[in-house]
């Protein structure tokens, strides 16, 4: 999938965009990130991007030329989103339909990123084809969040299958995207995710823990201390339910192996999702089952 992003910080984007699971993409070739700087297309010495308002108004804008001229050299995939706060609310949804473009005519799809008060009422006019907000949720999160659904499930088909992992974060827990991206990089790795989102009882990790087809982990999360007892009762209805099931959690309400531990749970998740990957490799590893298999 080819993303082009239209930035006056293209080294910030390079830099991030070069670690963890975009990095893979963009090595193995999954990913054809283009980084483009509207800088590049003005003709002063001090190569100025920023002017008032075409026909007046406060604050400064970002010129329409050096926009057009950038978007004209670089000829990117259509269609082109500006990223600002008047946009169509960013959700996955919107994740969803950026992730098809992939298999489209174009082959993906390009970013512009405002700045200053904003752009030139010409961009939005006559230059790119909507607009995403991305203001109700942190921003940096949401954005690796679009990319990483994009790559990652493109990822996952590349490579052998691991297993099932059930992933949902804590009664009363309203939290989404932590448990997105916990679950976009267990797909990266290669493992079937079942992913009950937000504000999940205990009775559906314990129903999917003992269904069928026995997860190699299920995956509780919490960002608030508050609800530390509501995962308590997670883990319990999953012991009850399938006692030889890994039972990791995570999040920031819990921080540590030794809160892990206290909650009766088998492990942390660790810090990021990378680490939660690695946590569901050895819990896997050093189930029952999984022994009994290597004795057979």
């Amino acid at each position: 999938m080819r993303i082009d992003v239209f930035t006056i910080f293209p080294g910030l984007v390079d830099t991030f965009c070069a670690e963890s699971l975009l990095g893979k993409a963009r090595g193995t070739g999954l990913l054809d990130l283009r980084l483009h700087d509207p800088r590049d297309h003005t003709s002063d010495v001090h190569r100025t991007v920023d002017d008032a308002p075409f026909g007046g108004g406060a604050g400064m804008v970002m010129k329409a030329e050096p926009l057009f001229a950038s978007v004209e050299a670089a000829q990117p995939p259509r269609p082109l989103l500006l990223l600002g706060p008047g946009g169509r609310r960013f959700d996955q949804a919107a994740a969803h339909e950026l992730a098809e473009l992939a298999s489209g005519p174009s082959g993906g799809f390009s970013l512009l990123c405002g700045r200053y008060e904003g752009v030139d009422h010409r961009v939005r006019e006559h230059l790119v084809d909507g607009e995403l907000s991305v203001g109700d949720e942190h921003r940096g999160t949401v954005v690796a969040q679009h990319v990483l659904a994009v790559v990652s499930s493109r990822f996952a088909r590349r490579g052998r299958r691991r297993g099932t992992v059930v992933i949902g974060a804590a009664p009363g827990d309203d939290h989404q995207i932590p448990v997105t991206i916990a679950a976009d990089h267990l797909r990266a790795a290669g493992y079937e995710v079942v992913d009950f989102g937000v504000d999940t009882p205990p009775e559906a990790f314990a129903e999917a823990a003992a269904g069928a087809s026995a997860p190699v982990a299920v995956v509780v999360g919490a960002t608030m201390p508050d609800r530390l007892p509501a995962v308590r009762r997670v883990v319990r209805a999953v012991r009850a339910a399938a006692f030889a099931v890994p039972v990791l959690v995570g999040g920031a309400a819990i921080g540590s192996e030794q809160v892990a531990r206290s909650l009766g749970a088998d492990g942390w998740t660790g810090p990021d999702a990378p680490a939660l990957v690695t946590s569901v490799e050895e819990a896997a590893a050093a189930s029952p089952d999984d022994e009994d298999d290597a004795e057979g």
